[in-house]
């Protein structure tokens, strides 16, 4: 991290694992970061997309109830929250 020069904006590129973490973890280091699913959306950027998670949109809407059901097992609204997110990162 020491090598990353202080007016950097660092491109999280975690795709299969936890980018919140990852930023998290930048974040702590006092770098500014951005996840690469936001930074994909600017306009205007001439970028190659990443492919990740091949399929997952036949997949949710083939296994929707499977997602519903195991949405209404989990206890609290953090973890309903996270799925959420999860989700929309890989739908969107």
């Amino acid at each position: 991290m020491a090598d990353v020069p202080r007016n950097a904006l660092v491109v999280s590129a975690v795709v299969k694992g936890r980018p919140i973490t990852a930023g998290k973890r930048l974040s702590g280091f006092s770098i500014r970061n951005i996840d690469y699913f936001a930074f994909r959306n600017f306009p205007g950027l001439d970028i190659i997309q990443v492919s990740f998670w091949d399929e997952f949109q036949n997949q949710f809407f083939a296994n929707r109830d499977k997602l519903e059901w195991i949405y209404s097992k989990l206890a609290d609204t953090e973890s309903k929250s996270t799925l959420n997110r999860i989700v929309s990162r890989c739908l969107n």
